[in-house]
């Protein structure tokens, strides 16, 4: 069974939006060590299921936060940008996945002085069916 993780990675590393801006440059919870800009990391940081009168539902309601890092402000921006078109109002299968729905929530802006790189960070929440 494909995590919803995973069918996030899928979805990312095959738009063209983004792959143009980051190519496969997507990572879980932290860059690789000496990374290229612009990238991304993703990690989720809430999850509520739901319920049904009979118990636990299948679907699933987390909060995911994606890091969109460049080595300009513009850069990070436009990796932010381009995360926004793909996955907000998005719904479909993806990877086997049955996403219902995609939400924006929220997105910071930040710079990191120690090794002067922007970061947008871009919560969303994913509905879906499991």
């Amino acid at each position: 069974m494909t995590t919803i993780e995973e069918a996030l990675y899928s979805k990312l590393t095959n738009e063209a939006a983004i792959t143009s801006l980051i190519g496969t440059r997507v990572y879980p919870l932290t860059l690789p060590q000496n990374p290229s800009y612009p990238a991304m990391t993703y990690q989720q940081v809430s999850k509520v299921w739901g319920k049904t009168h009979q118990g636990a539902g299948d679907m699933g309601w987390p909060r995911f936060q994606f890091d969109c890092y460049g080595t300009s402000y513009s850069a990070a921006k436009g990796v932010a940008n381009a995360l926004r078109q793909t996955l907000a109002g998005f719904s479909g299968t993806v990877a086997t996945v049955d996403v219902c729905a995609v939400f924006f929530v929220n997105e910071v802006d930040d710079f990191n002085d120690e090794v002067g790189v922007y970061r947008v960070a871009a919560d969303y929440r994913v509905i879906y069916r499991e």
